[in-house]
């Protein structure tokens, strides 16, 4: 199927009238892909850091990221260190991601893609709790 553009910028098919012109790859891509808006990038880009951030909290059986932080004050020593751990690289990740937010904001980059994104955020590790016997835990 053979694609034009109207002299106002229209894309259409049929046939080919006086003054138009046979549309690009680009300009058909453009017409039925168009690029995000900003607020469809910006909740992509943050729904992808809060989907790595639970993803990480439910590798020991949190609901979220928010989840595990609440037990950041709790009695148990354990769920103290991870809910403590949680909480704090939530704060460096958010902070971060304001960072690069404001970056695209001031036009010093690109937005980056979800993918980008969690690329360039700090890599989630449970910190190691000594165990009652002395060894080290190793979930």
């Amino acid at each position: 199927m053979e694609y034009y553009i109207k002299a106002d910028g229209q894309l259409y098919t049929g046939d080919l009238i006086e003054g138009d012109r046979i549309a690009t790859p680009e300009e058909i891509e453009a017409h039925f892909n168009p690029p995000l808006t900003e607020e469809e990038m910006r909740t992509r880009f943050t729904a992808a850091i809060d989907q790595y951030m639970n993803d990480f909290a439910k590798t020991r059986e949190y609901d979220s990221m928010a989840s595990a932080a609440s037990y950041c004050d709790d009695e148990d020593p354990q769920f103290q260190m991870e809910g403590k751990y949680c909480k704090d690289m939530r704060s460096k990740i958010y902070r971060l991601s304001a960072n690069i937010r404001d970056a695209v904001k001031a036009g010093k980059r690109p937005m980056p893609t979800p993918d980008e994104v969690v690329a360039e955020l700090p890599v989630l590790v449970w910190p190691e709790q000594k165990t009652e016997d002395g060894g080290q835990r190793t979930d």
